[in-house]
C-alpha cells in the first residue's frame, strides 16, 4: 500500500507594527488619558462648586447656660454662617464666642449636610477677684455682671496681679479650714508680697509673704492647742516661731475707747 504523500503546515506571521503605527497607538492613549482628566476636572468642579455652594440650614446651640442668653450667642453666628456650609469659619466663631464674659469654652462643629452645633461651656466662679472680677479653679480672671448669688464667695485680690498663685493658696487654706469647720471669706495679697486671710468666723491671719504651707501649719496647731476655747480677732504669723494674738475682747476694747475719743479704729 502506497503511502500518504506528508502535507506541509503553512505558518502565516503577522508583521510587527511599524514605528510610525506604535507612535500614534501612543498618541491614542495620551490623548484618552488627558480627556479622561479632564472630564473628571469638570466633574469635580461641578462637585466642588456644589459642596461650597451649601447652606447653613440649622444652627444647634448646646450647654447649660445659666448666666449667657442663645439669643446672644445667635446674633454672633448667624452673620458668620452666611456665606455657606463649608465656607463658614468655625474657629472663628469659637474665638468670638468666647470673649463673652460667662463662655470658658465654646466648641464648634459642622455635621453634614447643613448644621453647624456649638456646644458652650460656661465659666465656674470660685472665687470673687476684687469688686466687680471672677476667679475660675485654673487661676483665670474673667468679668461679667455683679450678681448676688456670688456675693458672699470668697473674695481674693493680689495688687501683683498673680492670681494663680494666689488661687492655689486659697485652695490650700480652704481645705485645711474644712476640719476646723472654718472657711475663706477673704484672701489679699500687697505689693510687697504679704499676705492676709480673712475667717468665716471674723478672725484676720497674717501670714506675710514666705513659707505660707508651713505657717499654716503653725495656724492649725494653735487654734487646736492653746486657743481652741478662745475668740481671736487677729493671728500675726510673721515670725520664725510662735504668733502675736489678739483676743476678740481686746479688740472691741481698744475699738469702744477710740470711739469714744471720737477717731476710728483699724485692724492694724
Amino acid at each position: 500500500m502506497a503511502a500518504k504523500p506528508r502535507k506541509e503546515k503553512t505558518v502565516v506571521r503577522s508583521k510587527a507594527p511599524s514605528s510610525q503605527g506604535r507612535s500614534w497607538l501612543r498618541a491614542l492613549q495620551r490623548a484618552i488619558a488627558i480627556a479622561g482628566v479632564i472630564v473628571m476636572a469638570g466633574v469635580t468642579g461641578v462637585f466642588v462648586t456644589y459642596l461650597m455652594s451649601l447652606p447653613v440650614e440649622e444652627i444647634v446651640i448646646r450647654g447649660d447656660l445659666k448666666h449667657v442668653k442663645r439669643d446672644d450667642i445667635s446674633v454672633i453666628i448667624e452673620p458668620r454662617v452666611e456665606r455657606g456650609f463649608l465656607r463658614t469659619d468655625i474657629q472663628r466663631i469659637s474665638d468670638d464666642l468666647e470673649r463673652l464674659a460667662w463662655i470658658e469654652r465654646a466648641d464648634v462643629r459642622r455635621r453634614w449636610p447643613g448644621t453647624v452645633l456649638v456646644i458652650v461651656s460656661e465659666e465656674q466662679p470660685i472665687a470673687r477677684w476684687g469688686e466687680v472680677g471672677y476667679l475660675n479653679a485654673r487661676g483665670d480672671i474673667f468679668y461679667g455682671d455683679v450678681l448676688p448669688e456670688y456675693q458672699q464667695m470668697p473674695q481674693l485680690w493680689s495688687d501683683r496681679r498673680s492670681p494663680g498663685a494666689l488661687v492655689e493658696r486659697y485652695q490650700l487654706l480652704q481645705t485645711v479650714l474644712m476640719s476646723e469647720e472654718m472657711s475663706v471669706a477673704g484672701l489679699q495679697q500687697d505689693q510687697l508680697g504679704q499676705l492676709s486671710a480673712f475667717l468665716s468666723n471674723g478672725m484676720e491671719v497674717q501670714f506675710g509673704d514666705r513659707d505660707f504651707a508651713v505657717r499654716v501649719s503653725r495656724f492649725i496647731r494653735l487654734i487646736r492647742g492653746d486657743l481652741r476655747n478662745e475668740q481671736i480677732a487677729k493671728i500675726d504669723l510673721r515670725y520664725e516661731q510662735g504668733a502675736a494674738v489678739l483676743p476678740a475682747s481686746e479688740k472691741w476694747a481698744r475699738a469702744s475707747a477710740v470711739r469714744s475719743q471720737g477717731g476710728s479704729y483699724g485692724s492694724n
